[in-house]
């Protein structure tokens, strides 16, 4: 399993903790297993609260999820605000159901119900037959007494088209995020999925409601923000807030969390995040082009419903009858271990009589360890893609804990970003983006050291205008939704660290080796600048040399850049392909070697 690496860009501060305590809004919870073998949805998150009057109009399910795979003329619309599950169904029908099994567990119990919604047409006249029941064990039958909060309307769209508009409380179904079992039907016009049994949950599909945990969005919203000023494509793109959910067969639940990244009129990448600890916080990202699931969704042409990310760069997307129907990257081998451990290291290490070879592909490296495959290990393809999704986890089983604890720094990170808040120098400016429909708040006496001000209408610019000595100086901004819901992010003022000269060994053409002065800077104590003398010990600055001239100690290889020919390079040796004790198909310079060399 090959490992993504991540590149922070780091802002002048040397403590950049970042802390999102959010409150008011719901917590991640750990979503059941699929169990419905039907079809999957995956329901997004909306801030626009449409009015049901059975229109279903575009302008208020244009960010609702539709439901590919049916048979229905127009795929049903789906969506969840704050409070709310909204379903919108048309099509040539007069008699519209919706089976709702609550908890997903493939069975009929007491907590699951259906709507049924008639529309009769007498005339210019329309009359409503909407029947909303529990389902019932005693007789087996959905005659209960209605399940709570469901609101539904109906109205004659056209010559021959109908739609229904339903409304689902949320404390009907249960907080969210959490996955449902669902299945829709629009009698002599199509379902959804397209064969099921109603009296049989198994056969429905899934839907998934995901409501973003806070913390999730708070950090893609960082993250885009603290990458900006090194990627430049990024300087004024705004991140999509409804994202696209990934799983791994390993993880229970959502496993990540994609937003896709957006310039006026492009496209401009995605950022993916781990929704816990079994991959990095900030596991894949790209600053241009389409996201993965769009990808995704081209290559199967329009039938990916459900999306995977198996291995750091490989991805895959099924179809509604669980199908593979499009993949990027290549798919990881399928290991058998050995039957006894393998143990040992290898090392190719120089004679100390060669580290100075002019050319170190004639150095004579030797090996030791175990380079051979050991008896029992086998590498081979996997046969279909429901053999490889039932075997992932125990396959995989001791890179995906290599992986954890690979990560474990990176969620180290966080967790100190959690309890420390975001350390801001003064002088230092940063902005605060926010989800649409937010209003800010501070609090803390960190807010006698700062002025704001309002870029637009989702953002807040703060800028420290001064400090003081001692420990950092806390405030805090809760930003709080229309949804009802609030996030609150802390900040830290910190008294400005001292610097002092910075020597860097030189080698100018044709000349000696000196130690030149390369940048001086000040130090502040206590409120005082003092500009720090030089260490008596160095030898004394030399005169300024021109860029082009300057060239590391002991080397020939120019320090802002690598070009040219062997001359200006540091030259490795390159392991062939499928050649001890590289056993991939690709020489190492594809990957470890060039790595290496950086």
């Amino acid at each position: 399993m090959v490992e993504h690496m991540r590149l922070w860009s780091v802002r002048g501060s040397s403590l950049l903790l970042v802390l999102a305590v959010l409150a008011g809004l719901l917590p991640l919870a750990a979503a059941p297993a699929l169990a419905g073998s039907g079809g999957f949805v995956a329901v997004p998150f909306s801030t626009s609260v449409p009015t049901v009057d059975g229109t279903c109009a575009e302008n208020e399910y244009s960010d609702a999820a539709q439901v590919r795979g049916s048979s229905f003329a127009n795929p049903p619309g789906l969506k969840i605000t704050a409070d709310n599950l909204f379903v919108c169904m048309a099509a040539s029908s007069s008699s519209f159901r919706l089976l709702v099994d609550t908890n997903n567990d493939s069975k009929l119990d007491a907590g699951d119900f259906q709507v049924a919604a008639n529309l009769f047409i007498i005339g210019v006249a329309q009359s409503n037959d909407i029947r909303i029941n529990r389902y019932n064990p005693t007789t087996g039958e959905f005659d209960g007494p209605a399940p709570g909060v469901v609101e539904v309307a109906m109205r004659f769209i056209g010559t021959t088209n109908t739609t229904t508009e339903i409304r689902i409380a949320r404390q009907t179904l249960g907080d969210w995020p959490r996955t449902i079992g669902l299945a829709m039907l629009a009698v002599e016009a199509g379902s959804w999925p397209p064969q099921f049994s109603a009296s049989a949950p198994g056969t429905w599909g899934s839907a998934t409601l995901v409501s973003v945990p806070p913390e999730i969005l708070r950090r893609a919203l960082n993250f885009l923000e603290e990458s900006r000023a090194a990627v430049g494509t990024w300087a004024t793109a705004a991140l999509d807030p409804v994202p696209q959910l990934f799983f791994r067969p390993d993880v229970d639940g959502i496993a990540y969390y994609e937003f896709a990244v957006r310039l006026p009129g492009a496209n401009a990448g995605f950022i993916l995040l781990s929704s816990g600890k079994h991959d990095r916080p900030i596991a894949h990202w790209l600053a241009e082009g389409d996201t993965l699931s769009q990808q995704l969704f081209r290559q199967s042409d329009g039938q990916a419903v459900k999306y995977f990310k198996l291995d750091s760069l490989y991805y895959v997307a099924e179809n509604n009858s669980g199908q593979l129907v499009a993949e990027l990257g290549q798919q990881p081998p399928k290991v058998t271990a050995p039957t006894t451990p393998v143990d040992g290291t290898g090392d190719a290490t120089p004679p100390a009589s060669q580290l100075q070879q002019a050319n170190p592909n004639d150095w004579n490296v030797s090996y030791t360890g175990i380079f051979t495959t050991p008896a029992g290990l086998t590498f081979s393809g996997w046969g279909t893609w429901s053999e490889m999704k039932g075997g992932y986890t125990s396959t995989y089983q001791p890179f995906l804990t290599a992986l954890r604890q690979n990560a474990a720094g990176e969620w180290a990170v966080e967790e100190n970003i959690n309890q420390n808040g975001i350390a801001l120098l003064k002088g230092e400016t940063y902005i605060l983006r926010y989800s649409a429909g937010g209003t800010t708040a501070l609090s803390g006496p960190g807010t006698a050291l700062i002025q704001t001000s309002t870029p637009n209408p989702n953002a807040l610019q703060i800028t420290v205008v001064n400090d003081q000595p001692g420990d950092p100086v806390p405030f805090a901004v809760r930003i709080n939704y229309g949804s009802g819901g609030s996030e609150t992010v802390n900040f830290a003022v910190v008294a400005s660290i001292g610097r002092s000269l910075v020597y860097l060994p030189l080698v100018t053409r044709g000349g000696a080796g000196t130690t030149a002065q390369v940048a001086e800077t000040a130090s502040q104590t206590q409120g005082e600048t003092q500009t720090q003398a030089a260490d008596p010990n160095l030898p004394p600055a030399a005169p300024a040399a021109s860029t082009d001239d300057v060239r590391l100690q002991n080397g020939d290889w120019r320090f802002w850049y690598a070009d040219g020919g062997d001359a200006d390079q540091r030259l490795y040796r390159q392991l062939r392909a499928n050649t001890p004790p590289n056993n991939n198909g690709c020489a190492s310079g594809c990957g470890p070697t060039a790595w290496a060399m950086l």
